[in-house]
């Protein structure tokens, strides 16, 4: 039987045989969508195995779960899949790990029929489902995120209401009333606990970092992500948030900058490249705040090379790269991206108003068009064109 490797270390054989769907691993990839007939058959290519299971049942592979195609186009950003997404959360026939899948993957699309779906998933049955949309919610902005999580704290499950205390924290729980203070502080009690009981994972440490940092107090934060990197000095997202911890205090650019120098010198040579990309990125952002742009443009080119998929990385290499005068090469960074993340809209903006800038008004309204029909109700996208089209008419 084939093995999974669980916590890097403890590699087990993996005796529940799933019903062999090798046409979703064809349609969408073996390393996306594994299957039980390649998991043994290795060697062989998912075709293959679509050929086999036809050749026995001489029947289409159908199945009952049909998630998968809309969890890869969500994947994808296109736009459908967000409609597909709430009706999958809403679904009560599916597993409630599906519907608590399909919300996590809604919470960077908090528009207002989203957010109907994610409320009626604060009112499931299933801890799960309850959970993932307490934590699709902290992403709201304060007000509103008080305004929904506060009844929370008093989740019957400890994972849902100590989720809940963690999205509250800072800020927002200033503006909690009397009785939602009372709730907040033994949840939050809860969350800490749960942080300490494990404080000798590097995990804990930046988890215990980043509670103080919401919290305002930039010391406590700063020992605890510090605590994690003593405990592992290849941990790379102690350094990212440690650097990003320093930069509001005195000098703290410079310290951050030695921060991020640090990680990139400790990082583990097996390490793969993308592991590290956060580093280059995070120092590349670093250098720009230091107007120091040759040196960013650098570090934000780094980055791209490990982690080519990262659309956020070459957007902000692209606006560099414009920014320091080299429009040709921005552009052609961010169209490279583009092919990767067809769906991107901040990549498809930016295009839009260099396209418009460098005088390609016909290129730029084709980006603007794509944006809209991503965005239909996007009222920026709108002013973005009639922006595009005055230019057009000014330069006839």
């Amino acid at each position: 039987m084939p093995t999974t490797t669980y916590m890097q270390v403890d590699p087990r054989h993996d005796h529940s045989l799933r019903i062999p769907r090798p046409d979703l691993s064809e349609n969408f990839g073996l390393a996306t969508q594994p299957n039980a007939c390649n998991g043994c058959h290795n060697k062989q290519t998912a075709a293959w195995a679509v050929a086999a299971v036809r050749g026995w049942t001489s029947k289409p592979l159908l199945g009952y779960q049909n998630f998968a195609a809309t969890f890869h186009a969500a994947a994808a950003g296109e736009p459908q899949a967000v409609p597909a997404l709430q009706a999958i959360a809403d679904d009560k026939t599916l597993a409630a790990i599906v519907r608590a899948s399909a919300i996590e993957r809604l919470s960077s699309r908090l528009d207002a029929a989203v957010l109907e779906t994610l409320l009626r998933g604060l009112n499931d049955s299933d801890a799960q489902v309850r959970l993932a949309s307490v934590n699709a919610l902290a992403n709201l902005p304060t007000a509103e995120r008080r305004r929904y999580l506060a009844r929370m704290l008093g989740d019957a499950v400890r994972a849902v209401r100590t989720s809940a205390a963690r999205a509250l924290a800072g800020e927002a729980e200033s503006g909690l009333s009397a009785t939602e203070r009372s709730a907040f502080e033994p949840a939050l009690g809860e969350y800490l606990a749960t942080l300490e009981f494990n404080a000798d994972r590097p995990e804990s440490q930046m988890s215990l970092g980043n509670l103080w940092a919401s919290r305002g107090d930039a010391s406590r934060a700063e020992k605890h992500y510090r605590q994690a990197l003593k405990l592992d000095s290849g941990f790379i997202a102690g350094y990212v948030n440690l650097a990003d911890s320093l930069r509001s205090q005195t000098g703290g650019e410079a310290a951050a900058e030695r921060v991020l120098r640090s990680g990139i010198a400790a990082s583990r040579s097996n390490l793969p490249l993308i592991a590290t990309a956060p580093l280059h990125y995070a120092l590349g952002l670093n250098l720009v705040r230091q107007q120091r742009h040759t040196e960013a443009i650098k570090s934000l080119t780094e980055a791209t090379r490990r982690d080519p998929n990262n659309s956020r990385y070459a957007y902000v290499l692209g606006v560099a790269l414009h920014s320091r005068g080299e429009a040709k090469q921005g552009i052609s960074v961010l169209e490279k991206a583009l092919t990767k993340r067809p769906n991107d809209t901040d990549l498809l903006t930016a295009l839009a108003q260099f396209s418009a800038q460098a005088g390609q008004q016909d290129a730029a309204l084709r980006y603007v068009g794509r944006l809209q029909a991503i965005e239909p109700g996007n009222p920026q996208y709108r002013q973005l064109a009639t922006q595009i089209v005055g230019m057009k008419a000014t330069q006839k």
